[in-house]
């Protein structure tokens, strides 16, 4: 059976008439537009003190801080490990407001969480754990989960943004705003600027 569609996808006829529903009909952007950073960082800025935050919100603000600050998927947050030898190297980008710089509350986030590391002579390694007992490192679905809360309560129509548009909206952002795009590339780790200006780059309407 799978020689005959093998058979069937290379057949000169069969592959011409699907070149021509490409060139007819070419996949479009999920995103036609993206939604406003600003909304969200505004949101996050009322997220303060960090000290005073119980672990669930010091916990969402610093998933969507560093989402939002590197451009990347939830796969590589997840990722993350306090074993630097081990961890996905990505590239922050800084904030001059102190209420939401990610570095801020990346230290307050690891101060907070130490203690919930060590479990049964183990130490629980990866950067993001769950505010839920046992407290065990989440998977990037949680991610895209707390990512979608907090989009939620800052007001984006989750209805039509999910977590990935993370992605565009902070680098589309990081370019309205004048980051050059060699910085962009490096920090979504994008090695051509066709990906970003094809896929990712969007007018910010929402």
């Amino acid at each position: 059976m799978n020689d005959d569609r093998d058979s069937l996808d290379s057949h000169p006829l069969i592959a011409r008439l699907l070149k021509r529903v490409y060139i007819l009909r070419p996949p479009t952007p999920r995103y036609s537009s993206t939604w406003d950073v600003s909304k969200v960082t505004e949101y996050l800025k009322t997220l303060a003190p960090l000290r005073e935050l119980s672990l669930k919100l010091l916990t969402l603000k610093t998933v969507m801080l560093c989402a939002l600050a590197s451009a990347q998927r939830q796969q590589t947050l997840s990722a993350l490990d306090l074993n630097f030898r081990k961890s996905t190297e990505i590239t922050f980008s800084s904030s001059g407001c102190a209420s939401i710089c990610p570095f801020v509350a990346l230290k307050e986030y690891i101060s907070r969480s130490e203690t919930l590391r060590f479990r049964s002579g183990h130490f629980a390694s990866k950067l993001f754990l769950s505010f839920i007992r046992p407290h065990n490192p989440v998977s990037p679905r949680t991610i895209a989960r707390w990512i979608m809360s907090v989009l939620q309560s800052a007001g984006i129509d989750t209805s039509k943004f999910k977590a990935h548009s993370v992605r565009g909206a902070a680098t589309s952002h990081a370019f309205v705003t004048g980051t050059p795009v060699a910085d962009i590339l490096k920090m979504a780790d994008w090695s051509s600027e066709h990906v970003f200006h094809r896929h990712y780059l969007r007018d910010v309407r929402e």
